[in-house]
C-alpha cells in the first residue's frame, strides 16, 4: 500500500475518545451514551442535582452510607450496589469499569439527562462506519493514482521505436527452464505485429509469422524486433541465387 493510502486511513481513522456517560435510571444504567452536545457542564449538573449532590459528599468523604441513613430508592440503592466503583475527579462523578481488560471512567449523568434526548452508542458505531467507508474509498482513489503514476513512468522507459504493423518480432520467454542463456530467453518462432490498440499504451497485438496459433497481445518490452534478419522467403530466395 502506497504511503497516500496510509495517510488517508490515519487521518479518517483518528477520532478523539470520549467519556462513556452511564444514566442514574435503573434501567438504562448499564447502557452507555453520549451526552447531548448542548449539555456540556456535567459538574454542575451533578451538583445541583438533589440525588447526586449528597452522594456527591459520600464520595468525596469515602464513606459508603448506612441503609437506614438514605432513602431507599431505585437511585439511592444503584448507588449502593456501585459505590465502590465511584470516584471523583476535578469535582465530577465518574463509575470506573473494566471492560475486555481495560478500565472504562463511565461520567454518572443526573436526572436532567434522563429525560433528554441522549445520542445512543450506535451513532458513534455508524459514523466509525462511515470513516471506515471513506478511508477505504480514499485508499482505494490514491492507490489507484500511485499505480497510474507507476504505469505512466514505467512506459516511459520502455526501451526500442515504436513498432508498426508489419514489423517482425522475437517474444520474450516470461518463464523457462534450463539453462539462462541469451538464445533462451526469446522463443524461436518470430511474430507479425498486427495492430497497437491504443496508441498511447505500448502494447501491441502480435501473430506468429506462419499463420498458426492465436493472436497475442502482449507490451513492448516482451517484443524484439528483429526486421535486420532475413525471413525464411529471403532466406530461400538467397539459396536458390
Amino acid at each position: 500500500m502506497c504511503t497516500e493510502s496510509v495517510k488517508a486511513i490515519c487521518n479518517l481513522q483518528h477520532v478523539q475518545p470520549y467519556l462513556q456517560c452511564l444514566s442514574m435510571s435503573t434501567t438504562t444504567a448499564d447502557e452507555p451514551s453520549l451526552p447531548p452536545k448542548s449539555m456540556v457542564n456535567i459538574k454542575t449538573a451533578q451538583k445541583n442535582d438533589k440525588i447526586m449532590k449528597e452522594w456527591l459528599y459520600w464520595v468525596q468523604e469515602h464513606r459508603k452510607p448506612a441503609k437506614h441513613q438514605i432513602e431507599r430508592t431505585p437511585w439511592n440503592i444503584w448507588f449502593i450496589n456501585n459505590f465502590d466503583k465511584l470516584i471523583l475527579e476535578d469535582g465530577i462523578l465518574y463509575r470506573e469499569i473494566n471492560i475486555d481488560q481495560e478500565p472504562v471512567k463511565q461520567q454518572v449523568l443526573p436526572e436532567a439527562y434522563i429525560n433528554c434526548k441522549k445520542e445512543p452508542a450506535t451513532k458513534y458505531v455508524d459514523a466509525m462506519k462511515q470513516r471506515l467507508k471513506k478511508a477505504y474509498e480514499l485508499a482505494t482513489r490514491s492507490a489507484r493514482t500511485a499505480q497510474e503514476r507507476q504505469k505512466s513512468g514505467y512506459d516511459k522507459k520502455v526501451r526500442g521505436a515504436i513498432l508498426q504493423p508489419g514489423d517482425r518480432v522475437l517474444v520474450r520467454r516470461v518463464a523457462f527452464d534450463g539453462k539462462h542463456k541469451i538464445a533462451d530467453k526469446w522463443e524461436e518462432d518470430p511474430y507479425l505485429v498486427v495492430s497497437q490498440p491504443n496508441n498511447d499504451i505500448p502494447v501491441y497485438v502480435v501473430q506468429r509469422e506462419n499463420g498458426e496459433g492465436k493472436k497475442r497481445t502482449l507490451h513492448r518490452n516482451l517484443l524484439l524486433p528483429i526486421g535486420f534478419l532475413p525471413s525464411d522467403k529471403e532466406k530461400r530466395k538467397i539459396l536458390h541465387l
